[in-house]
């Protein structure tokens, strides 16, 4: 039997460890379904809101979402030239001062106002459901 010593020079080589996956992409991959229909509800809400806008604050309270996921899907938005920062600011719950959130002038242009609601089960898709947005 062999046995190595405590403090020994020599030691077995480690397994190869699998590179990292790509956590972001497959995450983003998981939750595009549902982050195409909760950034069309960031967009029809600021769009209601017209030039009041919203706060990241106020748009997860007002649609019952998770701060997080309100704040990545009104990113997305914002990355695509869909809403963009009025420059006013408003006081957050705690105080601080949040961004106000509006459509910009083109946004119709690019995202449609999302159809009436259809009477759909959970598990049917459309290819309007494809879109991510």
């Amino acid at each position: 039997m062999n046995q190595l010593a405590l403090f020994s020079d020599t030691m077995p080589a480690a397994p190869p460890v699998p590179p990292p996956a790509d956590t972001r992409r497959q995450a983003r991959e998981r939750i595009l379904p549902i982050a195409g229909k909760q950034a069309r509800r960031v967009l029809e809400f600021l769009r209601s809101r017209e030039k009041r806008g919203g706060t990241d604050h106020e748009i997860a309270a007002a649609l019952e979402m998770l701060p997080d996921s309100a704040r990545a899907r009104r990113t997305e938005l914002r990355d695509l030239g869909v809403i963009l920062d009025s420059g006013e600011r408003r006081p957050t719950p705690s105080g601080r001062w949040a961004k106000v959130w509006v459509v910009a002038d083109i946004s119709g242009e690019i995202i449609p106002a999302a159809p009436p609601d259809r009477d759909e089960s959970p598990n049917q898709t459309s290819e309007a459901d494809d879109a991510p947005f």
